[in-house]
């Protein structure tokens, strides 16, 4: 919540156009740590944002520790013809992953 709202602060009326929770989909190098994750996907009249908050806990070797990871795509909206919203996102999920 307080990253939404840390993103939508400086924009002019943002519409969130996805606030919903979001899974890990590859792991290529057989982590057995957990990933829980969260994806927003936000557009105001001049900015449209897509964000993926993960959070990876019990990392090895201790089990005992937690790393959080943001990947934020920001696309001017006069780009939305070239890069439409689905796209920007698609994009910020492959990097997720």
């Amino acid at each position: 919540l307080e990253y939404k709202q840390k993103i939508t602060a400086p924009l002019k009326a943002a519409t969130v156009l996805r606030n919903c929770s979001s899974h890990k989909a590859m792991d290529l190098a057989g982590d057995i740590a957990q990933w829980t994750g969260w994806e927003l996907l936000v557009k105001s009249a001049d900015e449209m944002i897509a964000c993926f908050i993960m959070r990876r806990k019990y990392v090895p070797p201790l089990l005992d520790s937690a790393q959080d990871i943001v990947v934020t795509f920001r696309a001017p909206v006069r780009l939305e013809p070239i890069y439409p919203t689905a796209e920007l996102r698609r994009l910020a999920k492959i990097a997720a992953d």
